[in-house]
This record gives C-alpha cells, sequence and structure tokens, in this order.
C-alpha cells in the first residue's frame, strides 16, 4: 500500500505540474493575442495617419500646381497682349 500511495502521490504530482504548463502555456498564448492584436490596431491606425498625410500632401501638390498653371496662363496672356501691341505698333509705322 506504501508503493501504492507513492506512485499515486508521484503521479499526481506529475499531473499538477502538467496542469500548470498547461495553464501557464494558455496564458501566454492569450497574452500574446493580446498584443498581436494591440500591434494589429496599432498597425491599422499607422496606415490611416500615413493615408491621411499622403491624401493630404497630394491635394496640397494639386493646389500649388493649379495656382503655378494659372500664373503662367496669366503671364503668357500678358506677354502675348506686350506682343500683339508691339506687333500692331510696327505695322503702323510701317504704314505710315
Amino acid at each position: 500500500m506504501d508503493l501504492m500511495s507513492f506512485a499515486f502521490g508521484i503521479l499526481a504530482m506529475i499531473g499538477l505540474l502538467f496542469i500548470t504548463i498547461l495553464v501557464v502555456g494558455f496564458v501566454k498564448v492569450a497574452k500574446h493575442g493580446k498584443k498581436l492584436t494591440d500591434l494589429d490596431v496599432l498597425s491599422n491606425e499607422h496606415f490611416r495617419m500615413i493615408q491621411d498625410n499622403s491624401d493630404e500632401i497630394n491635394n496640397e501638390l494639386v493646389n500649388q500646381v493649379t495656382r503655378v498653371e494659372n500664373e503662367l496662363m496669366i503671364e503668357i496672356e500678358r506677354i502675348e497682349r506686350e506682343l500683339r501691341s508691339y506687333i500692331d505698333s510696327r505695322i503702323d509705322k510701317l504704314i505710315k
């Protein structure tokens, strides 16, 4: 009976150790799962921030290009008027 009690005691300790290892393993897996979820949320936030910044930069570039294009068109029209005026004056001088 002593040998049987000793064997059951050893088996109980091994079982308890096995259950403890399983519980610790599950806790670690749960913690890592939570960390992965947090990283996923953080990654999504960073992606959204980068996308927003990219859209903002794109809009600013479009606005600047449009502004420069308008300024160039105004300058081209001014130069055309000056050229027409100059050509008209030369033609007038040629005719007189």
